[in-house]
């Protein structure tokens, strides 16, 4: 245990900018990046996360953090997302990270939701961006789940090696 406890005490950090050095400053929480205890220490950190909202189902990856809300009526169901994100919100700022608005989105699946809506869903006052298409573990999954978004970005890659695929394939024969 030991081990652990020095390499999360007695941390400085210090920022270089072109040839000027800043002061080095004491780091008092984080985790430290790039470092083998730096995945493990993080994951014990935000393992209560899943206890933060009581009104959605929270799966994490890495530092990605996926939250899933449900209801048939679209009005209850921002209700409840924006209770939600105010309940996440409020974890975050206890467990003193930041969330970037900017990299946060949104998708509503369902036939019966209309983006014209005048439904919002924020974060500390924020708005978040409601997209068409989101990516999930690897998957583009569109607001209409038709898988079209997907096949399109599958074939975006796959068409980029075929003229190598078909050179391998003409000086083997």
């Amino acid at each position: 245990m030991k081990w652990f406890t020095s390499c999360l005490t007695n941390r400085k950090q210090y920022t270089v900018l072109q040839n000027l050095e800043s002061e080095p400053e004491c780091v008092t929480y984080g985790v430290p990046q790039g470092s083998v205890l730096g995945p493990l220490s993080f994951l014990i950190y935000v393992n209560d996360i899943q206890y933060a909202i009581t009104n959605a189902k929270i799966k994490l990856l890495a530092n990605d953090t996926n939250l899933f809300f449900h209801s048939k009526d679209t009005v209850k169901l921002f209700t409840l997302a924006n209770a939600g994100m105010l309940q996440l919100f409020e974890w975050f700022k206890a467990n003193k990270l930041s969330l970037n608005v900017d990299k946060t989105c949104y998708t509503v699946f369902g036939p019966n939701y209309k983006k014209d809506m005048a439904l919002t869903l924020h974060i500390n006052g924020k708005a978040i961006q409601n997209v068409n298409c989101c990516k999930y573990l690897g998957i583009m999954i569109d607001n209409d789940l038709k898988w079209k978004t997907h096949m399109d970005h599958i074939y975006n890659k796959v068409i980029k090696f075929v003229s190598i695929f078909y050179k391998i394939h003409v000086t083997i024969f």
